[in-house]
């Protein structure tokens, strides 16, 4: 079964915004728990549009070609 070529940069969203939360949670004094929930699916939503855009403009490029 292949993986969705979207589902990297979601994972990559995911983890990147999971350690924000977790710093900004240390930084601000909120509860560690909502602000990881919080900015991992933040960015996994930022990472799946990223990787959508990304789709989009690769199948452009591959029908501009003449």
């Amino acid at each position: 079964m292949n993986s969705h070529p979207i589902s990297p940069y979601a994972t990559i969203g995911t983890i990147c915004g999971g350690t924000a939360g977790v710093a900004q949670a240390i930084i601000i004094g909120h509860s560690p728990l909502f602000s990881l929930v919080l900015a991992a699916v933040s960015g996994a939503v930022a990472g799946a549009i990223y990787g959508y855009v990304k789709l989009v403009l690769a199948a452009r490029r591959g029908t501009d070609r003449r």
